[in-house]
């Protein structure tokens, strides 16, 4: 008997290869211990592993100022993000950038009191801003400089003209009955880019205020914060919380403890790294224990030491990040 014929296909051969597909696509029964993909997972199901870690990422982007006790007494150092081009400035602590890179803000003191000071980025000018103030910061356009002077937060015109106080403290006093007759003691004031914000550690919280020092508000609620830090787009502050870097966004919202253990973070130009200061095997001190400049990448949470290994011998701290897309 002769099969009928199908555009050269017999019909045994036709069903042979549709038997072929069907066992080559289809799906073997698992068995109870192995869910099928889509299945509720149910208790003693197996847990599958977690997803692999990015592998970690750090930028070249960028200069960093910090500072050092390489020569005996602190000195402002800069150099490139990758740890090149080391070189020293001048004597002083608290670095902190101008939005066009060509100045630098610092503290120093002249064995009486402290002094915000500003250094050109080349070293070649250096000149008095205002006596009596510590921790100095840039407003985002380069006019103005916001400093602390007896606990409280002042700002100054880049020429050290119109000295005035920045914060509202009879506001600040009003958000809450326990802050009536406590002594206010502020540190680290930071702008954010845009200059819509400032962010400012009061009493070991972070204090967040309108560009003007008004409206005063208190987003992350936890009083273990320190060294508020913008991310370059304005969408996260990140703080020394705890001996750990944490961050979170300006409403107080989605807190992310990072694995980092240090102090003094600063966020890298293009905001996708962290750089920080981190005691090297000992219970922290400045006095006590070396320091170092590490970088933390929060994608992989892991994070690599910038400079060799100072024996001992001196610290690197305090790191203040420019770059040219600032």
């Amino acid at each position: 008997m002769s099969f009928q014929r199908s555009r050269g296909w017999t019909v045994p051969l036709i069903l042979a290869w549709s038997l072929a597909v069907a066992c080559e696509t289809a799906t073997l029964p698992t068995g109870p211990g192995d869910p099928e993909p889509g299945d509720p997972v149910l208790p003693g199901d197996p847990v599958p592993p977690p997803p692999p870690a990015p592998p970690p990422s750090f930028t070249t982007v960028g200069r960093l100022a910090f500072v050092s006790t390489r020569d005996g007494e602190p000195y402002i150092y800069l150099m490139h993000a990758d740890g090149t081009d080391l070189r020293r400035l001048a004597r002083g602590e608290a670095p902190a950038w101008s939005p066009d890179g060509t100045r630098i803000a610092f503290h120093t003191y002249n064995g009486t009191l402290y002094e915000v000071r500003v250094v050109e980025a080349d070293g070649s000018t250096e000149r008095l801003v205002v006596a009596g103030g510590k921790t100095p910061a840039w407003s985002h356009d380069g006019s103005r400089i916001a400093f602390i002077r007896d606990a409280s937060v002042y700002v100054v015109d880049a020429d050290g003209s119109g000295e005035r106080l920045l914060v509202d403290i009879p506001a600040v006093r009003a958000l809450g009955p326990h802050l009536a007759n406590q002594t206010m003691l502020f540190r680290d004031p930071t702008w954010s880019r845009d200059g819509t914000s400032l962010a400012v550690s009061l009493n070991s919280r972070i204090l967040v205020t309108d560009g003007d020092g008004s409206a005063p508000r208190f987003p992350e609620q936890d009083a273990n914060a320190w060294h508020p830090a913008w991310s370059p787009d304005g969408s996260r502050i990140v703080v020394e919380r705890g001996a750990r870097i944490a961050s979170f966004a300006p409403d107080g919202s989605a807190l992310t403890i990072h694995s980092f253990e240090g102090f003094q973070p600063e966020w890298s130009s293009d905001g996708t790294n962290i750089a920080y200061t981190s005691f090297d095997g000992c219970v922290p001190s400045w006095y006590a224990c070396p320091s170092a400049i590490w970088l933390g990448d929060p994608a992989s949470d892991q994070s690599v030491r910038l400079l060799a290994d100072p024996g001992g011998a001196y610290s690197d701290y305090d790191p203040a990040w420019w770059g040219a897309d600032q």
